[in-house]
C-alpha cells in the first residue's frame, strides 16, 4: 500500500519521523483494520518503515502491484 504523509490519521502527520514531507508517499503493509462508528473498515492500521505502524483512511491507499517495472 502507498500513502501520502498528509492521509495520516494517528499519530499526526507531523509527528512522524517517517518522511521528510507531508505530501511524501510511502510504503507499508496492513496489518489491520478499524471501524469508524457505522462504517467498517475505514481506517486501516499500517507497519512502515522502522516497524513504526500509522492509522490511515482506507480511502486513502493506494495498491501497488506485488511485481515490479520489470516484472510480468
Amino acid at each position: 500500500m502507498h500513502f501520502r504523509i498528509s492521509d495520516v490519521f494517528l499519530p499526526r502527520p507531523e509527528d512522524l519521523i517517517i518522511a521528510s514531507s507531508a505530501e511524501e508517499e510511502v510504503e507499508g503493509t496492513i496489518v489491520g483494520f478499524s471501524d469508524s462508528g457505522s462504517e467498517p473498515r475505514a481506517f486501516a492500521v499500517v507497519d512502515v518503515v522502522q516497524s513504526q505502524n500509522v492509522v490511515v483512511p482506507t480511502a486513502k491507499l493506494r495498491i501497488v502491484s506485488s511485481s515490479g517495472p520489470d516484472e510480468g
